[in-house]
């Protein structure tokens, strides 16, 4: 068959060149024991038909750094400050202190990562998924705190939205002032505010399949530590009894 030859010639690609068409096993294996079988026998061979002078001027080939050729201990005792501390807060700063967002939400990023995605933005919204993150969270800015709350009921995606600390503590600040002690978000801060010890603290239910950028950095910021490398490195100026007027001089012109 058609597909069989291309199979078979493929094959004879990889075979040492034969000057009958039919030659028998013993001739192919002694033509092919006649090349050198490596790279590292064909240099040998050089080596030796070299001459003193060609091999003290030959330079050797892929030789690694000293500092490659090191065990790995040594190898880093003899890395700088300056790599230590980058290496220490990359190992770090790459993982959340506070753990995955309280209401499931995950970056984009996460989005294209996984095999399979699945994104509940458009079902979930309806016809306000053609809006953007921010243009969204601008409109629900303008909800009292009784819409707000019933918003959160109509889907999944809705919940997320609705529970972003910063639409909560535009309403705190509104209709409270600052008359309030935080607790801990600022829909418990408001609710606490408003009903005393009768509230029920808020307890976030975790969506899946619900990505934002925008909803997501604000976890993101207030989720990553600051190692203790970063904090050694002594870099801003101290001053002490600089007046008001000397810091706007000096630093805000």
């Amino acid at each position: 068959s058609q597909s069989r030859d291309v199979t078979l010639n493929t094959l004879n690609l990889n075979m040492p060149a034969c000057t009958e068409s039919h030659a028998s096993l013993s001739d192919t294996i002694e033509h092919a024991s006649a090349r050198p079988h490596c790279v590292g026998q064909k240099r040998a061979s050089e080596q030796q038909s070299a001459t003193p002078a060609e091999t003290a001027n030959r330079k050797p080939h892929h030789e690694a750094p000293q500092n490659e050729k090191l065990p790995r201990k040594q190898r880093k005792t003899q890395m700088s400050e300056e790599e230590r501390i980058e290496s220490a807060l990359r190992d770090k700063e790459s993982v959340l202190e506070r753990g995955a967002h309280p209401y499931g939400l995950e970056p984009w990023g996460n989005y294209y990562q996984k095999e399979n995605p699945i994104s509940i933005r458009k079902t979930s919204l309806g016809a306000l998924h053609v809006l953007p993150d921010n243009a969204l969270l601008d409109i629900l800015g303008f909800l009292l705190t009784k819409d707000l709350g019933r918003l959160t009921c109509c889907s999944r995606a809705c919940y997320v939205f609705c529970h972003q600390d910063e639409l909560w503590r535009a309403l705190v600040l509104s209709s409270i002032g600052g008359d309030f002690r935080f607790e801990k978000c600022w829909k418990d801060t408001l609710g606490r505010s408003v009903r005393g010890e009768s509230y029920t603290p808020h307890n976030p239910l975790r969506v899946e399949n619900m990505y934002s950028d925008l909803l997501f950095q604000p976890w993101l910021c207030t989720s990553l530590g600051i190692g203790e490398e970063r904090c050694k490195v002594e870099n801003i100026e101290r001053r002490s009894n600089l007046s008001v007027q000397e810091f706007i001089e000096e630093y805000e012109k």
